[in-house]
């Protein structure tokens, strides 16, 4: 294969030349003339294509053959179709006589269908012997035994019956050789001729396959088939009746590989592919011509007719080729072509009925096999050549592009030196810009601020003032819902409480729209009931909708959640204002609130009214602030415009965004989904308010109950709460004093802190419990401590403790917890000595130390609710103990609900007495723990810790609740440096605290 020019592969020479050499030998050495033989007497032809002719026809009187001519040992065409050959003989004792019709060399390229063999008496024509080949299955060489061995010294006739294939000349020839008793073999000159080939061709397939080489293999297969020809040819004369086919195969295959052989070696350049298109296919008809030459009938002979229809296209493809390939390959082309002139003439004077002898086939041969091994040579030395030229074009080619490089190399260098120079001056101008922007920025930010605190300030006024009323308003609807009332008078002030602190919770909206417009608005994930909390707004909007002739409904899907997790308060505050809207503006019909699973997950919350509509040109200003759908809205209808715009923005605070569906005076449809997780119903947030839930209290009569709490605010607290349900409080700081009251009174119950100051809560309910003739020494202990996780559970009832109160007390809390003491539903205290126990003699601090590995990592423990606490004690206790579950966490200085809680249970006024002990004790516990950071006193600063985390809980100072629990932690396990690098932070938060404290007195008062 001649390869592209990007990739030349060299032939090597001295492959070219053993090859060349090799045919040569083979042409000039086993290629001569053949040997003369004996020849016989001369033959008389006898035509005879109609099968009519007898052995009595053959012979007349006196032994003279009757019509025919003379024939000598030269070809005999077959196209008259069958014919005798006829000659006398006289036997010898010391030969056998042999028919040899020839072989390629001598001439013969054709077969016969069928031979017979007559020896008659030469005077009287009587039959002596007879020999028949042909049919299926048999099959004979060139030379055919004539059976004379009985007939020594007698002359004989020979009558022989020739049936040729038809298509090409058949050359009969007699020749008598002496071989004593045995065939004589076929002459080994065919065999060695098609072995030569045959070792030609594959050295040839093999440098190709080695080298990738596909012109050789085309040269391979063309002597290869001339092999097989030449062999076919020559050893077989009566065959069996594919052999013609195959012959004329094989003549086409050797005609189709010398012309794709000289194609592929002149194929240099892409230009010469059309050429070689049209080469090939004109060798492909070449090679059908010659088939059908030999087996389609012709009009007189089948040779004549095939050799008409091979030439034209040889002819053709050799005009081609110089057409298209001469012009770029002229220094090669005269081999190549001679080669391929000879190959095809060669072929091509096979099948005219010409003489065909060694001499012709081997001038014919050599002549190719010359110019076959000049071509190579020049092929080789013009591929080294263009090989050299393509070296020589790379390196300048690499020369000149080096060259571009290196001036686009220069070229750019200048361009970044010019870049960097402007970009320099750009960056000096908008350093300048930037100052000057930064300025007015600066001064427009000022401008806003003063802007926005003195809209806060004015906002802040009429809010205050418009709390104070409703202060009293909703005081006195608590108090009255606490009187005797009926029920129908009941559910009557409970709608009125509820609208009070709706419309509480709307007077927000002006200050939460700055909030969510400055994205100060934090949303809740808590716990609640969702039927419920839809159920509340359509009860409290049903009065408006009534008073207008509508109805109101809510339509829940049966598979929504029924608990779900996310800011309740927020939502019921879009709910309302969405129906407040529908209520407004719908004369006729009513509103729907529904809510349904939504496809792509989620709930979709929809609220659609039958009203007046929205036009499509208006819907765009609805959500923003101050702006309604028309001018006369606000004078026919009333309202800011506020309501639809906060709940835009609640909305996508919650991580969606609410659409509008409106048709004018057919009804309008807000919908938007959100995105709850499925909550718990232990869990869940109820919308009643504190005093509601102390209301519905457990009722219980009044106990004698023991307070033990050192802390004096924590002491006035309990006691506050317990008076207020009618309970005798009896408190004292310590547990010597209460271990000394134990003794000599009785109690129905005992509160107990844990960390008291000298004997602790555990170690005074131990003692209590070893002291059976004391007066109280059966009575229930309630575990007061701020410690709620399992650990601290299970020392306390292994100490003996009957109940457990977390720490800030909540007051329904408590009650439940004095509930199950008077109804003796005492929670079963733990085995003493489990595995994972803590161990009873253990104090408080080593319950701490337990505790204090999480502390690092979680901070201040996280205050929880009674039903959590009461489904903890519940469960079964695990070998093992755990860390608390999580619970929701709040960051801020003053838990408001605590606070609220606090005041509704004991009195606004009782609260900021407490207040004022509890600023006073606060600052004397900081000075007591900073003394000890001082000093480095670890267990002071814990126990101050401890004391000052119960009571800022206790009134909801969240933060400075959390920074003395992680003191007393810290130093409980050693760390007393990071102790008094947190004691730090404890005037600040104080400060914080006493602040946000200020804050909520004044919007309470």
């Amino acid at each position: 294969m001649c390869p592209p020019p990007q990739d030349v592969r060299l032939c090597p020479r001295h492959p070219i030349i053993a090859a060349g050499a090799v045919l040569l030998f083979v042409l000039c050495v086993l290629c001569p003339t053949a040997r003369a033989q004996e020849t016989p007497a001369a033959m008389r032809f006898v035509p005879d294509p109609g099968r009519n002719l007898t052995l009595a026809n053959l012979s007349g009187q006196g032994g003279q053959i009757l019509g025919g001519e003379t024939q000598g040992p030269v070809l005999v065409s077959a196209a008259q179709g069958p014919f005798w050959l006829v000659f006398d003989a006289r036997g010898a004792e010391d030969r056998d006589f042999f028919l040899d019709f020839g072989g390629l060399l001598e001439g013969r390229v054709g077969f016969m269908r069928g031979l017979a063999i007559y020896i008659l008496d030469r005077q009287t024509g009587a039959p002596l012997g007879k020999t028949h080949l042909g049919g299926v299955g048999s099959w004979a060489g060139r030379r055919i035994p004539i059976p004379t061995h009985s007939l020594e010294q007698k002359a004989f006739r020979v009558a022989i019956f020739v049936e040729p294939e038809p298509g090409t000349p058949v050359s009969p020839r007699f020749t008598p050789r002496l071989v004593p008793g045995a065939p004589v073999p076929m002459p080994p000159l065919p065999i060695a001729w098609a072995l030569a080939f045959a070792i030609v061709g594959g050295a040839l397939f093999s440098m190709g396959l080695l080298r990738r080489w596909v012109a050789a293999w085309a040269l391979a297969v063309h002597y290869m088939a001339w092999g097989a020809l030449a062999l076919l040819l020559s050893a077989v004369l009566v065959g069996p009746p594919n052999a013609p086919l195959v012959a004329f195969l094989l003549v086409g295959l050797v005609g189709l590989s010398a012309l794709a052989a000289c194609a592929l070696f002149l194929w240099r350049t892409h230009r010469a592919q059309s050429g070689l298109f049209v080469l090939a296919a004109a060798g492909v008809l070449a090679a059908l011509a010659a088939l059908a030459g030999g087996l389609l009938p012709g009009p007189n002979s089948p040779a004549l007719f095939g050799a008409a229809l091979l030439l034209p296209p040889v002819g053709a493809a050799i005009a081609t080729a110089v057409t298209a390939l001469l012009k770029d390959n002229r220094a090669l082309w005269a081999p190549f072509g001679g080669w391929l002139a000879s190959a095809l003439g060669t072929l091509g004077a096979m099948f005219w009925p010409l003489p065909t002898g060694a001499w012709t086939l081997a001038a014919g041969l050599a002549v190719q096999g010359v110019l076959f091994t000049v071509g190579l040579l020049l092929w080789d030395l013009a591929m080294r050549r263009r090989a050299v030229l393509l070296r020589r074009q790379k390196l300048r080619r690499a020369q000149a592009l080096a060259q571009v490089k290196r001036e686009e190399e220069s070229q750019g260098q200048a361009h970044l030196l010019r870049t960097i120079e402007r970009e320099r001056a750009l960056m000096a101008e908008l350093r300048e810009r930037e100052h000057d922007r930064t300025e007015q920025m600066r001064l427009a930010k000022e401008a806003a601020d003063e802007a926005n605190r003195a809209k806060s300030a004015f906002l802040a006024v009429v809010s205050h003032e418009i709390r104070t009323p409703m202060t009293g308003v909703l005081g006195m609807l608590r108090l009255l819902e606490g009187s005797g009332l009926t029920r129908e008078q009941k559910d009557y002030v409970t709608t009125m409480r509820r609208s009070g602190d709706t419309m509480m919770k709307l007077l927000n909206d002006i200050l939460d729209l700055e909030k969510v417009g400055s994205g100060q608005m934090e949303m809740e994930a808590i716990d609640f009931d969702l039927s419920q909390l839809i159920e509340s707004v359509v009860t409290l909007m049903s009065a408006h909708a009534a008073e207008k002739g509508l109805y109101l409904k809510a339509e829940c899907a049966q598979s929504l959640p029924r608990y779900v997790v996310g800011d309740p308060a927020r939502l019921r505050q879009v709910f309302l204002n969405l129906v407040s809207n529908a209520i407004k503006f719908t004369a006729k019909g009513g509103i729907t609130i529904s809510a349904r699973l939504a496809a792509e997950g989620g709930i979709t919350f929809a609220v659609r009214d039958t009203g007046i509509g929205i036009p499509p040109e208006a819907q765009e200003r609805l959500f923003v602030p101050f702006a309604q759908a028309e001018s006369s809205t606000s004078r026919k209808y009333g309202g800011t415009g506020l309501g639809l715009a906060i709940c835009k923005q609640i909305i996508a605070a919650m991580g969606s965004e609410i659409h509008i569906e409106s048709t004018p005076r057919r009804g309008t449809a807000f919908f938007f989904t959100l995105t709850l997780p499925e909550g718990q119903a232990d869990r869940a947030y109820t919308d009643a308010p504190d005093a509601e839930e102390e209301l519905h209290a457990p009722p219980v009569p009044s106990m004698r109950i023991l307070v033990v709490e050192d802390n004096a605010v924590n002491q006035k607290i309990v006691c506050s709460l317990l008076e207020a349900h009618a309970h005798r409080p009896t408190p004292t700081p310590t547990a010597e004093a209460a271990l000394d009251l134990a003794r000599k009174e009785a109690f129905d119950a005992i509160l107990m802190d844990v960390n008291l100051g000298g004997i602790n809560g555990l170690e005074a309910t131990r003692a209590l419990r070893a002291m059976p003739m004391a007066a109280s020494a059966n009575a229930p202990v309630i575990a007061l401590t701020g410690n709620v996780g399992e650990a601290s559970v299970r020392a306390c009832y292994a100490a003996g403790m009957n109940g457990f109160v977390s720490k800030p007390v909540r007051p329904l809390e408590l009650y439940e917890a004095l509930a199950k003491v008077h109804e003796g539903r005492l929670d079963s205290p733990l085995s003493r000595q489990e595995d994972g126990e803590v161990d009873p003699a253990d104090s408080d601090l080593t319950l701490d130390f337990v505790l204090a590995p999480n502390a690092q990592t979680l901070g201040a423990e996280p205050y929880r609710t009674a039903q959590e606490i009461w489904g903890d004690l519940s469960r079964d206790p695990e070998p093992e103990a755990k860390a608390p579950p999580p619970a929701p966490s709040t960051t801020g200085a003053l838990s408001l609900p605590m606070l609220r809680s606090l005041a509704e249970s004991v009195g606004r006024d009782h609260v900021l007495a407490l207040m004022e002990g509890f600023w006073d004790k606060a600052q004397e516990l900081i000075a007591a723990i900073t003394t000890a950071a001082a000093k480095g006193d670890g267990p002071a600063m814990g126990a101050r810790g401890h004391e000052l985390k119960g009571m800022a809980g206790n009134f909801g100072m969240e933060a400075l609740s959390q920074i003395a629990a992680q003191i007393e932690r810290t130093a409980k396990i050693g760390q007393a440096e990071e102790a008094a690098a947190l004691a730090e932070r404890l005037p600040e938060a104080l400060h914080t605290a006493h602040t946000a404290f200020d804050q909520w007195v004044d919007r309470e008062s």
